[in-house]
C-alpha cells in the first residue's frame, strides 16, 4: 500500500505563479484526494471555524484530545452540484509505536465510515507497518458510534482485529478513527 506524505501535498503547491497553474494543481490534488478517500467529491470546504465554534463544538474537541489524537482538518465533501456527501476528517495521533500516525477518515452523512487512508506512518516493518493492509479494510463501510480493538477476533462491526505483535499501532489507529467520529458528531449536531 502506498502512503501519501505531507511533503507530497506541499510540493504540489510550492512556487505557484498564477491562477491557471493553481487550478491545474488543484485538479491533480482533487483526483489524488478522491482516490484515497473514495468519496468522489467535487468540492471541499472547511467545516470548522475556531473563531465561531459553539460551546458544544469546543467540548467535542476536548473529547477528541482524550482519544490521544489531534484534529488537523475537517473538510465538507460535496458533489458537483454542491450537495453535501459527508466529511473528510484529517487526524494525527502520537500514540504510534514509531511516532505520529496521520490519516484521513471519510464519513458519510449517515455516520458510516466510508473509508480511511493512512497518510503517514513510521511503525515497525513487518508489524505495525501492516496497518494499511490489515486495519484499514476493517473500518470500511461501518456505521458505529465508536470502535474498539480486540485480540481475540472481532464479533461485531464495532470491533477491530488487532495486528498480532502491533497492539500499540492498532490502538493508535483505532483511537484516531474514534476521534474523527467524535468530530463528525460535532458537525452534524
Amino acid at each position: 500500500m502506498s502512503y501519501i506524505t505531507w511533503e507530497y501535498y506541499s510540493s504540489l503547491y510550492s512556487n505557484i505563479s498564477d491562477q491557471e497553474e493553481f487550478d491545474k494543481i488543484s485538479k491533480r490534488a482533487e483526483i489524488k484526494f478522491n482516490s484515497i478517500t473514495h468519496m468522489r467529491a467535487k468540492r471541499f470546504e472547511d467545516a470548522y471555524n475556531e473563531d465561531t465554534a459553539t460551546d458544544f463544538q469546543q467540548q467535542v474537541h476536548v473529547q477528541i484530545q482524550d482519544t490521544f489524537c489531534q484534529l488537523l482538518n475537517t473538510i465538507e465533501a460535496q458533489d458537483a452540484s454542491g450537495t453535501q456527501l459527508g466529511y473528510v476528517i484529517q487526524t494525527t495521533t502520537s500514540e504510534g509505536y514509531g511516532g505520529n500516525i496521520v490519516l484521513y477518515v471519510g464519513i458519510r452523512l449517515d455516520g458510516t465510515v466510508n473509508d480511511i487512508s493512512i497518510l503517514s506512518i513510521s511503525e515497525t516493518p513487518g508489524l505495525g507497518m501492516k496497518a494499511g493492509d490489515v486495519l484499514v479494510p476493517q473500518f470500511h463501510n461501518k456505521n458505529v458510534k465508536s470502535f474498539a480493538y480486540t485480540k481475540t477476533g472481532s464479533t461485531s462491526d464495532s470491533e477491530i482485529d488487532a495486528i498480532s505483535g502491533a497492539t500499540i499501532t492498532t490502538k493508535a489507529v483505532t483511537n484516531a478513527v474514534n476521534g474523527s467520529l467524535l468530530a463528525f458528531k460535532d458537525y452534524v449536531q
